[in-house]
């Protein structure tokens, strides 16, 4: 919860209406708090790994539940301030499923916003660069694309997608079907997040690969090598093979990429590109932004008038 109580007024606020629940705050680094973390003591055990004058850190163990941990924020409104903020987040980069939520103060992307005033790039790139660093992506979120607005009237409206929900790859291993809802704003100028899942029965994750001839010619039962060839992981050679057999002149995917710059380059990205390989067949998951394609419409002839007279056709990235 995001409050702006100063801490006179903590201990009053808490007996009239918390009495029942725990509650942290971080006012040992602000005096306005800025931040409470409110829970009912006989469902949840928290325990409180850190704060800052930005941030409330805590590790979450609920019986029946995974173990996880959730980074509060509330980001200052000048992007110096933010760097502490950044930094940290960089710095902490937990193993465990790790959910980050709150009001960051600054946007991913230009079209986050609707206002007048020019963005500050510069820190949408720090933004950007902190998520990517802390292992985190945007949840799936449904409700509200912008979550604030100064409700003024005609021209001077803005609205502003300041407040997100971020998890790390543990947090979608574990809870696979978790999204998060922005509510309408009612009395305040952010819409409330609320994030929703429950963790998933514990699977082995599976395996991806392509069968070899030589098994499928041999018959329908397979010896024990030819099984272990199955299961194994690929090799060096085998990513080499693969990507130097696509055609330098296909057309690149969304990063621009295409499979011509990966060969120039393979004695410098030779070892990223090998590990990304088999991160993906070890764990069963895929980066959504590589996982990605561009669908173009080609003209079958010349003067196409209709929908018919293309040929649709997908420019995948090359990972």
């Amino acid at each position: 919860m995001e409050t702006r109580v100063r801490a006179p007024k903590f201990d009053y606020i808490r007996r009239k209406g918390f009495r029942l629940f725990h509650v942290l705050n971080n006012y040992e680094h602000h005096s306005n708090g800025r931040l409470w973390v409110i829970w009912n003591k006989a469902s949840l055990r928290i325990t409180a790994l850190s704060s800052g004058n930005q941030w409330i850190h805590i590790q979450v163990e609920d019986p029946g539940c995974a173990t996880f941990q959730v980074f509060f924020v509330y980001g200052l409104n000048s992007a110096e301030g933010r760097y502490d903020l950044w930094t940290f987040l960089q710095h902490i980069r937990p193993h465990h499923p790790w959910v980050c939520l709150g009001d960051f103060n600054c946007v991913r992307k230009v079209e986050e916003r609707i206002s007048d005033t020019v963005p500050n790039l510069q820190a949408i790139d720090d933004f950007n660069e902190a998520v990517y660093g802390a292992g985190l992506e945007d949840s799936l979120t449904h409700g509200c694309n912008f979550t604030w607005t100064n409700k003024q009237e005609h021209g001077d409206r803005k609205w502003i997608k300041l407040d997100r929900v971020l998890v790390n790859s543990a947090w979608q291993t574990i809870f696979t079907s978790s999204y998060a809802d922005a509510l309408a704003a009612g009395v305040s100028y952010h819409s409330p997040l609320v994030v929703w899942g429950t963790p998933d029965e514990p699977s082995r994750p599976k395996q991806f690969r392509c069968f070899d001839e030589e098994i499928i010619l041999s018959g329908t039962c397979l010896e024990d090598t030819h099984a272990a060839m199955l299961i194994s992981d690929v090799t060096e050679d085998e990513i080499h093979d693969a990507l130097f057999s696509i055609d330098v002149n296909k057309s690149p995917g969304p990063d621009g990429f295409s499979s011509g710059f990966f060969r120039q380059a393979w004695s410098v990205i030779k070892g990223e590109f090998v590990k990304v390989v088999h991160d993906f067949f070890r764990s069963g998951k895929l980066l959504k932004e590589i996982n990605s394609t561009i669908i173009s419409l080609i003209p079958k002839g010349d003067n196409p008038s209709s929908v018919q007279d293309y040929r649709p056709i997908s420019c995948c990235s090359t990972i």
